[in-house]
């Protein structure tokens, strides 16, 4: 019989760890802002109460406990208690340059847990948007310095906000009251089930444009916020130049807020900011500013919120003229007013009376000014945990222990499931049990649920011997710590039947308990089998199973079975029986049965397995499992491959190849052959190595290609000749020209550079077409030389003889294209165009009169260039 170790656990929740009233709650006795530009902090005290510090340019969070700092903020950083940074405390989603740059609430399920509220409100123009964020601190993490945990860092819960906010604790948690930059307020429940997603959205509050910027309408900066001490009246001023402050009331029960009344200042010119209420009264005190003078003013308020009395409290002169009432102060728990002038901290008593000054150098770094705290309605509220969890509200115990629910000693008239009274609860029976208690101001209500570590546990309480070998057992992974009675080792083998007893761990429980191992008889499995294609199997189990169930659902003994897996589960008695096995098919003979044969080759066909009984029906036999195919057709045989008939049939058909055939080419003695095999072939080389399509060949010789077309081998050959190359046209060693002269005109030769002038003496390529019709490429050497230009002869005198002829000496091998005579007036007397180097008389040359005249040639000199020559002649008759 099994057996259970009890052992009794007591799990309580003791809140002595806090010693002050407040601190049980987020209304912190202890309370620090700080630069956390700076590091390190330094903190010091003014009061037993402590107060805020911030920079003139943000207002900051830290949380202390009993005088000790437990976590600050700026808005974008998180500094531990050692004022490092907290783990995963880096950038926060917040604005340290904001009024308000951050706001703390501790989770009601968890004291060791605060949300941190933070973001960039706008106070410019509509088309910024601000948003507000929450992150979360569990002060339990990180060896008790704490984090910032990723799982929540930097969560949007609303856009179109103005930073200044402020909260109130209920019965049930808080009220998160924040300001939109429109005419409405966004309420957030924050309860034991986190921040609600969908905030209460009041319509009454006055969106103030004051003027416009850059075209746009500017709206009232963020102002500041407070709530009254009975959670009741939320009070809120304006960052422009307004001298008046609206009044709402709430509704702590629905989070609604409405319109109450509008205060006007005493001057027209005033304007207030800062304003926060008394700690335990209907009293509020704000600040005005009007030049460089500071007032503040105390406000008595009746039951109904009425004003009852309004009066200057204290006033003192700013050392410089600010424009807005921005400066700091606060009223501490013992209505003290705390504010600072001149860089000097200063305290005045509730009735006025009394001022202490305080350098503010003393308690933080240069640069720090006393800064407002956010202040919730301050009644204490206490939040009942029966036991701390993180995770749910169900706590596991063994079987017969014994679990203590406590309350806490601040509720009265707890009852537990309307039946039970008092403050603690034992309980040994798994079940839900529901508290209900009461303090000050709340009635509260939680529930925690008890469950036993041990539910099922899956444990086989019996085994079999199937044969000799013997059995290990296994128990579920579950059970930790095993021993087994009457064994040394933790993992026996049994080898006989019987009872066995083991006593193991399941969490933090102790348990015995006792299996049974039992003989079986053998039984016979089925082993893996072939058959024929298309044939069955009998198949019958052993007589000895039952529970027969295969893995197609049959549940039958005999069946008829064709090729595939199967397995099947059983019980031979009590003892779980498993068996698989194969149907096998005799394998297919796998082969192409769609053979081509290539033009001029024969195909070899190999079977892909040994066969037995193999017969062709044409009677050819086989050799080494081999048939030789030379002609197109169809081939049937018969064979037997392990003791199945196998009937099948091969085709063999005539392939086609392209064949690509070149002739033989006689090319001339500087002409390549180029080649270009037109099918798409495989496997291309030819005889000089190349293995491309394309191919070039400039010698004379025998050449060849070979390639693959549809899979057949062809190859093909051809003769490439040369015509001779006849000697050069040009025998000369060398041609002379002159300098600056071109390239000679030779019949039947053409210059590779023509109309080239040569720069230099040296080689020159010329090409020649030959009696073959070859055209060669050749070089010869150009020599230049010192030419000077001839001149032609004509006599000086001439006399006129009607068949006299003019004829001029030619000893340059000049030629000559134009003559011109003219007298020495420039009249032209005649123009001949000579013929075979010979001028004949001009028809007038015998009616001209005695005298000198001018004659100029027109023509080319032996270089081909052209020239003209001047003279003169007399003629004499």
């Amino acid at each position: 019989m099994k057996s259970i170790i009890t052992i009794i656990i007591t799990l309580t929740c003791i809140y002595n760890s806090f010693a002050q009233p407040y601190d049980n709650i987020y209304i912190p006795s202890a309370r620090y802002q700080a630069n956390l530009f700076d590091t390190p902090l330094y903190f010091e005290k003014i009061h037993s109460d402590l107060i805020s510090f911030s920079s003139i340019s943000g207002r900051y969070t830290s949380i202390a406990e009993k005088n000790k700092l437990l976590f600050a903020c700026d808005g974008t950083t998180v500094l531990d208690k050692d004022q490092q940074i907290m783990q995963n405390g880096r950038d926060l989603l917040g604005d340290r340059d904001a009024y308000f740059s951050s706001l703390a609430i501790r989770n009601v399920k968890n004291n060791n847990r605060y949300f941190i509220f933070t973001g960039k409100g706008h106070e410019t123009t509509t088309e910024e948007e601000g948003k507000l964020y929450y992150s979360e601190v569990d002060l339990d993490a990180n060896g008790g310095k704490g984090e910032v945990r990723i799982s929540t860092k930097n969560t949007l819960i609303s856009e179109n906000m103005l930073n200044m906010y402020a909260y109130i604790p209920t019965c049930f948690g808080y009220w998160l009251i924040t300001k939109e930059n429109s005419s409405r307020f966004k309420v957030f429940r924050i309860d034991k089930n986190g921040i609600s997603a969908n905030p209460v959205i009041s319509d009454v509050a006055e969106n103030l444009v004051y003027g416009y910027k850059n075209g746009a309408l500017v709206y009232d900066e963020a102002g500041e916020m407070d709530i009254s001490f009975d959670g009741k009246l939320v009070v809120l001023t304006y960052g422009s130049l307004r001298n008046y402050y609206d009044l709402f009331r709430f509704d702590d029960q629905t989070g609604q807020v409405s319109f109450l009344r509008r205060e006007n200042l005493d001057f027209p010119n005033e304007i207030a900011h800062p304003i926060v209420f008394n700690r335990n009264k209907l009293n509020y005190y704000y600040l005005t500013v009007n030049g460089r003078s500071r007032v503040i003013y105390k406000v008595e308020l009746n039951e109904d919120y009425t004003v009852r009395n309004k009066f200057k409290y204290f006033e003192y002169l700013n050392p410089v003229n600010h424009i807005t009432a921005s400066h700091p102060f606060q009223v501490d728990y013992y209505n003290n007013i705390i504010t600072s002038i001149n860089w000097q901290i200063i305290r005045i008593s509730e009735d006025g009376t009394k001022i202490d000054t305080l350098s503010n150098e003393q308690i933080a770094p240069p640069g720090l000014l006393l800064g407002r705290q956010f202040s919730p309605p301050h009644k204490v509220v206490y939040f009942p945990e029966l036991i701390h969890r993180d995770g749910g509200d169900t706590i596991k115990k063994c079987p017969e222990e014994i679990v203590k629910l406590y309350a806490g000693s601040k509720l009265e008239d707890v009852v537990w499931n309307n039946i039970w009274q008092g403050d603690t609860l034992e309980v040994l029976q798994a079940g839900r049990y529901v508290m209900s208690g009461r303090d000050e101001f709340c009635t509260y209500h939680d529930t925690i649920y008890v469950e036993n570590y041990i539910q099922d546990t899956n444990l086989q309480k019996s085994y079999n011997l199937c044969d000799d070998l013997g059995i290990k057992i296994s128990l579920p992974s579950i059970y930790e710590e095993v021993k087994w009675h009457g064994f040394e080792e933790n993992d026996p083998l049994f080898t006989s039947p019987g009872q066995y007893s083991f006593e193991a761990k399941i969490g933090n429980c102790f348990i015995h308990d006792t299996i049974q191992i039992n003989n079986l008889q053998n039984i016979s499995l089925i082993n893996d089998t072939v058959i024929c294609t298309g044939a069955s199997l009998e198949v019958r189990l052993d007589t000895h199973l039952s529970n027969i169930v295969w893995n197609d659902n049959n549940v039958d003994a005999f069946r008829m079975l064709g090729n595939g897996t199967y397995s099947y589960t059983a019980l031979n008695g009590t003892c779980p029986v498993f068996d698989s096995f194969q149907i096998i098919p005799v394998p297919e003979i796998v082969f192409e049965k769609q053979l081509g044969i290539c033009p001029n080759e024969s195909l070899v066909f190999t079977t892909p397995i040994e066969l037995t009984n193999f017969f062709w029906r044409d009677g050819t036999q086989l050799i080494n499992n081999q048939r030789i195919f030379n002609t197109p057709g169809q081939y049937s045989f018969t064979a037997i491959n392990d003791l199945c008939l196998i009937e099948d049939t091969i085709t063999i058909f005539s392939k086609s190849a392209n064949l690509y055939e070149i002739e033989d080419t006689t090319l001339c003695a500087d002409i390549s052959l180029e080649l270009n095999l037109p099918f798409d072939y495989e496997d291309i080389k030819w005889s000089d190595g190349s293995t491309q399509n394309s191919n070039s060949f400039i010698e004379e010789g025998l050449y060849f290609y070979q390639a693959k077309s549809n899979g057949c081998m062809i190859n093909d050959s051809f003769n490439l000749m040369k015509y001779p190359k006849l000697d050069p046209p040009l025998n000369e060693a060398f041609i002379n020209i002159c300098k600056g002269d071109s390239l000679p005109k030779i019949a039947g030769i053409i210059w590779v550079n023509p109309y080239e002038i040569p720069p230099t003496e040296g080689e020159y390529y010329y090409l020649h077409t030959d009696t073959l019709n070859c055209t060669s490429s050749y070089a010869i050497d150009i020599k230049l030389n010192d030419c000077e230009m001839c001149n032609p002869v004509l006599p000086n005198i001439m006399y006129i003889s009607n068949d006299r002829l003019l004829t001029i000496g030619n000893p340059c091998n000049l030629s000559f294209d134009l003559f011109s005579l003219f007298d020495r007036w420039g009249n032209k007397i005649c123009e001949l165009i000579p013929i075979n180097g010979e001028i004949n008389l001009c028809e007038t040359f015998g009616s001209i009169e005695d005298g000198v005249y001018v004659y100029t040639l027109l023509g080319a000199d032996e270089r081909d260039k052209p020239f003209v020559f001047r003279s003169t002649i007399t003629v004499l008759k």
